[in-house]
């Protein structure tokens, strides 16, 4: 199965612009783990108790970081 796609993050890999699905979820999901890699580095350890103060069932920023890293069987 073929796909027409444009993405400026995902270059096409077949001629004429075409790409199979499975390589196009693939390259999302190396993007999107990319980028939440890059994020999850970013927090500093003292930084993990923090939750925004306004609404309610706010996670703390440690236990966000620990649901993405568990999300996807990690």
């Amino acid at each position: 199965m073929l796909f027409a796609f444009h993405s400026p993050r995902l270059p096409f890999t077949w001629s004429e612009g075409h790409m199979r699905l499975t390589d196009l979820l693939k390259q999302e999901a190396e993007h999107t783990y990319a980028v939440t890699e890059a994020l999850i580095k970013m927090v500093e350890p003292k930084e993990l108790a923090w939750k925004p103060t306004s609404g309610r069932n706010w996670m703390t920023l440690g236990q966000l970081v620990l649901h993405c890293t568990q999300a996807c069987g990690g």
